[in-house]
């Protein structure tokens, strides 16, 4: 088995669901945000703070060419991991890319409920969430449409998990 990339808008379950298809497909998980953290001493949300996204950015990149490296895994990425440099064309070439879609007005809801951890939302009103989110979208999109499986997110639960699975056994490069 090859490793899994899932990749989705900030709200979109990547870490939530991410280590129960790890144990669908028998794999270990991995949250590149947290094993950034880890390595480093601090979390995205320091990193943006402290030294700003484009630091926060090579850094994301040079942990990442470290895990396409790694044994096979399931590594749940950043909302903007894909989005910059080469990114989404590296996934695709060393692991099975899968997006985890959910429609925008869910995203809003639940980045308003957890804006805690967000920098990208830090200070900012519900309307401006909103505003940001539909924004970020049309823009981040293009770049998660070129994973090799999407999925609809709306409803994960368990069978849908096993189904997601079973899709990725069978997935053919």
């Amino acid at each position: 088995m090859t490793s899994v990339f899932l990749i989705g808008f900030m709200g979109s379950g990547k870490s939530s669901w991410g280590p129960r298809l790890a144990r669908e497909l028998g794999l270990p998980f991995r949250d590149l945000d947290q094993w950034i953290e880890e390595e480093s001493g601090k979390s995205p949300a320091q990193w943006f703070e402290q030294e700003g996204q484009p630091a926060f950015r090579v850094k994301e990149h040079e942990a990442l060419l470290q895990q396409l490296e790694a044994p096979a895994q399931v590594l749940a990425l950043g909302g903007g991991t894909p989005c910059f440099g080469d990114h989404m064309a590296l996934l695709n070439e060393h692991g099975i890319t899968v997006y985890l879609q959910l429609p925008v007005e869910m995203l809003i809801t639940r980045l308003q409920a957890n804006t805690g951890q967000r920098p990208l939302l830090k200070g900012k009103s519900n309307a401006e969430i909103a505003a940001f989110v539909k924004e970020l979208m049309k823009e981040r999109e293009r770049f998660y449409e070129q994973a090799h499986i999407c999925c609809d997110a709306v409803s994960m639960k368990g069978q849908k998990v096993k189904a997601l699975a079973e899709k990725i056994r069978n997935y053919s490069r």
